[in-house]
């Protein structure tokens, strides 16, 4: 067909030609000229069209975005006629129009088309800036990988050019994919790196944004004094600009800092102030998480019907703007309120709610605040009902510690990078100052050369002389840290001196509780504590006794702790055979407390279990071997039906050892054939200095 198709076109005009009357081709021509004249101009207007279009819509999708949708669809028929970059940028403004719609699968399909269409050599700004959107559409989804990927593109091209904006924005993103993802340390790195850039070009909005994501970084870390100060920033520069919801955002984040920081009376005053500014735009969807901080206030000073209204109010906000967050929240807060009320049978329906709701979202705070709520709303009336609301509430704590510590050690490393970052530019400064003076003394020396030599006999006399005193003045300070040695190891002794009192007092505490408890579970839980204090203990006695204060003698350790072990479980030695093969290594303390907890929980275990019926032998053996510490505990007792089920976290004592392990960079396998076999392989130890 397609070899036809000319020649239908090439036999037309002979058909109709004897039909033309008279002066027809005169009038053919005459038309085909008149065409030939206006398309262009035809084309012009389209064009010029598609050009109004696009400068209209520029500012229309911020606003009004379903309108600049209908417009944008109004061109589409003429933009065949269109130049590349108006096509790319109808893709681009439909992007930035669903984006403010909320409806990202339709952001990333438009972002993927100009990424389709164009290269990073034909336009790289535009291909940048699609990876860019495309970016933020995989944020908005909960992608954070593939978010960070596109990011990290975008940033590659836009490096390339001179243009400081874009590249401030995308590591501005990157950051925010970072606190997501509870990576502070890169988050920080990131919006500093965009802050400097925004400073640089004067951008006021850019750097309050910045300013807000720095504060919220401080605020994670529990550092309130500098996040309140990043929110204040925030603030300012959107009250100077007129932005409102910025204004209540700032409000909001100040008054949770200072809630969180102890001082209510302030936090009060910040976030009614944000309460006035959301309920006068109209931004609703916010609102519940400002009565949901209030009514935490009310709870703190013991107004509790005032907390109920306010988590009430939050509590309809949120459910009406499907944010299942803080209405989870709100309904903690309603639980608290209605059981300080004496409504407990309230409380526990806004608990389950809640705790529902936390499963849904995988929200542990949520959880734990829930099943404590439960367990205190049952404590008093039904303890066998209040028990596992307990269990679940600490399972939840220790995870809940965790993150804690991990934020801690983060501030930490934040703190040392701030202050190295602050080293290397005081050093930057140090050594410029130092090339303009050498600059300056290369030209005065061809002036000053004869002076110089004339002087040379004097300035040897003085540099003797200040040499001598340098010498004296070493000597005295040797003496100085001399004595300030050994007034270290003083007081590192008196230091360990004290620690070992006071876990001997907890050690005490413990076994007087455990008198007074009918439980046996629970007395057995207080004996197996006591036993973990007292390990740590030891090895502060030791360290008191010892010239040596930053390491002990391993051998010697295990010695004493089988001796304190025997003694808590009550075994003579006659009835079980300890063999022991254990290396004279002294080791840092940093080793040997978490080795030392290890070895407890290990001989514990083989004392308690192995021998239910009788006696038998333990083979405990601590060499240093190729690729690290190998620590192996054996017994010929009965063994452990599933030698795996302990390495999964099915029994706490084997949890405590596996978390111990890994802290260690270490290696845990368990065996049974019968007889039990733990064979642990540690590859960061520490031997004393």
């Amino acid at each position: 067909m397609s070899a036809q198709h000319p020649q239908t076109l090439i036999a037309t005009p002979r058909i109709i030609r004897p039909s033309l009357p008279r002066g027809g081709y005169r009038w053919g021509l005459l038309l085909l000229l008149l065409l030939c004249t206006c398309a262009p101009a035809l084309l012009a207007q389209d064009t010029a069209r598609l050009r109004r279009t696009l400068a209209a819509v520029d500012t229309l999708f911020v606003l009004q975005p379903r309108e600049a949708l209908q417009a944008l669809r109004e061109v589409e028929a003429i933009l065949p006629h269109a130049t590349p970059k108006q096509r790319t940028d109808w893709l681009h403004y439909h992007g930035a129009a669903y984006q403010r719609l909320g409806m990202m699968d339709s952001v990333a399909y438009y972002h993927r088309r100009i990424l389709a269409t164009i290269t990073p050599e034909e336009n790289d700004k535009a291909y940048a800036r699609a990876l860019a959107n495309l970016g933020t559409a995989h944020r908005a989804r909960g992608e954070l990988d593939s978010a960070a990927h596109c990011y990290e593109r975008a940033l590659e091209v836009f490096e390339m050019g001179t243009d400081s904006f874009p590249r401030g924005t995308v590591r501005n993103s990157l950051g925010l994919i970072h606190y997501a993802r509870g990576d502070y340390r890169a988050a920080m790195r990131v919006y500093l790196e965009a802050l400097n850039l925004f400073e640089g070009l004067g951008h006021a909005a850019a750097v309050s944004i910045v300013n807000n994501n720095l504060g919220q970084v401080y605020h994670a870390q529990q550092d309130y004094g500098k996040a309140v100060k990043h929110y204040d920033a925030y603030l300012q520069a959107s009250r100077a600009s007129g932005n409102r919801r910025g204004e209540a955002t700032a409000l909001n984040n100040i008054g949770v800092a200072y809630l969180d920081r102890g001082r209510p009376d302030s936090a009060e005053i910040y976030l009614q102030q944000s309460l006035v500014v959301k309920e006068d735009i109209g931004l609703d969807a916010e609102i519940a998480t400002t009565l949901n901080n209030l009514g935490k206030i009310a709870h703190g000073r013991g107004d509790y019907t005032a907390a109920l209204d306010h988590h009430q109010r939050g509590f309809e906000l949120a459910r009406r703007e499907n944010n299942p967050r803080d209405e989870a929240f709100c309904l903690i807060g309603l639980g608290h309120a209605n059981q300080q009320l004496g409504r407990t049978a309230i409380a526990r329906t806004h608990y389950r709610q809640a705790l529902k709701l936390a499963e849904e979202m995988g929200n542990p705070q949520v959880a734990f605040d829930a099943h404590h709520g439960l367990y205190e709303s049952y404590a008093g009336e039904s303890p066998a009902q209040a028990l596992p609301h307990l269990e679940a509430a600490f399972d939840l704590r220790d995870s809940l510690l965790n993150a804690e510590n991990v934020e801690a050690l983060t501030t930490l490393r934040l703190e040392n990078d701030f202050r190295q970052r602050e080293l290397l530019s005081e050093q930057k400064v140090a050594n410029l100052e130092l090339r303009e003076q050498l600059s300056t003394a290369r030209l005065g020396n061809q002036r000053r050369i004869i002076i110089v030599l004339l002087t040379g006999l004097a300035l040897l006399a003085i540099l003797g002389y200040f040499l001598w005193r340098q010498r004296n003045r070493i000597r005295g300070q040797h003496q100085v840290i001399q004595q300030a040695l050994r007034e270290k190891d003083t007081l590192l002794r008196e230091i360990h001196h004290r620690v070992k009192n006071n876990l001997q007092v907890i050690s005490s505490l413990l076994g007087i509780q455990s008198r007074h408890v009918r439980d046996e579970v629970a007395r057995q839980a207080l004996n197996e504590g006591r036993s973990r204090v007292q390990t740590m203990a030891l090895i502060h006695e030791n360290l008191y006794g010892r010239d040596r204060l930053t390491g002990i003698n391993i051998r010697e350790y295990f010695d004493k702790l089988l001796q304190n072990l025997l003694r808590t479980y009550r075994i003579y030695p006659e009835r079980i055979e300890v063999i022991t093969d254990i290396d004279a290594l002294v080791l840092d303390v940093d080793t040997l407390i978490p080795l030392g907890l290890i070895l407890n929980e290990l001989m514990s275990n083989a004392l308690k279990y192995a021998f239910p019926t009788g006696g038998g032998r333990i083979t405990v053996s601590i060499r240093e071997a190729e690729g690290g510490l190998r620590v192996v505990v054996d017994d010929d007792g009965i063994g452990i039906a599933d030698p795996q089920s302990v390495t999964r976290g099915d029994s706490y004592g084997y949890e405590l050892i596996t978390a111990l392990v890994d802290k260690l960079e270490g290696e845990l396998r368990v065996s049974s054939r019968p007889g039990t076999t733990v064979d642990i392989l540690l590859k960061e130890y520490t031997l004393a200095a």
